[in-house]
């Protein structure tokens, strides 16, 4: 009998998160990788309803992990990211998941980690190489949203694994500036350490390093 009769089954079931029908369906032959026209498939919908674990099944049962949303261009791993699954994450690394992906905005998965503060999973990315000085849409990196978050473990170990303590925005603005402005005074001094700019400007507004450090220095 042709698969695609059980894949609407499939669907349901994985979207309702009964497991045990995922794996009937799947023994008898539904066509795990079927996709609609936007890119949804039965492991988009298991992971978009927080099933992991038929999600991981489908991984396993040959599920595509790198297709991804067209609307959004969201992968696999961002949402798994996004779930906070380290082993998730692991498993979708382990099935060759593209780990320096971006989505419509430009933004990553080691991005996407760190601003949920899910440093676990931002350490496995790292680990598993992923690259460290991609950029978003505007030109934030990685070592910026950690420098303006005050994440001194974070910043170190990207800094470790190579990453730009010079690198700019687009409206020139750098880690040491976005750290500044917040006031992180520690990570201030490590990315000075490690060779920061300290005369960087905002295109916009024309503020600099200096006049944060000094303006921190009347509080």
């Amino acid at each position: 009998s042709n698969p695609l009769d059980r894949t609407p089954a499939l669907w349901a079931a994985a979207q309702k998160g009964h497991m045990d029908v995922v794996k009937i369906l799947i023994e008898k032959g539904a066509w795990v990788n079927f996709m609609t026209e936007d890119g949804t498939t039965a492991f988009w919908i298991a992971l978009n309803n927080g099933h992991t674990d038929i999600a991981r099944l489908l991984i396993e049962s040959g599920a595509k992990v790198n297709a991804e949303d067209e609307n959004l261009g969201k992968t696999a791993l961002m949402m798994a990211v996004e779930k906070g699954d380290s082993d998730l994450v692991k498993l979708l690394i382990e099935k060759g998941a593209r780990v320096n992906e971006k989505n419509a905005y430009g933004i990553t998965a080691l991005m996407l980690a760190l601003d949920k503060g899910y440093t676990n999973i931002l350490q496995l990315l790292v680990e598993k190489g992923v690259d460290v000085n991609v950029k978003a849409a505007d030109g934030t990196t990685a070592l910026m949203l950690a420098s303006e978050k005050g994440k001194l473990e974070i910043v170190k170990s990207l800094l470790e694994s190579g990453a730009k303590v010079n690198a700019k925005t687009t409206d020139g603005t750098t880690a040491l500036w976005k750290t500044s402005f917040k006031g992180h005074t520690n990570i201030a001094r490590l990315l000075i350490e490690k060779g920061a700019d300290v005369n960087v400007k905002s295109r916009s507004s024309g503020a600099s390093v200096l006049m944060w450090a000094s303006e921190r220095g009347k509080e």
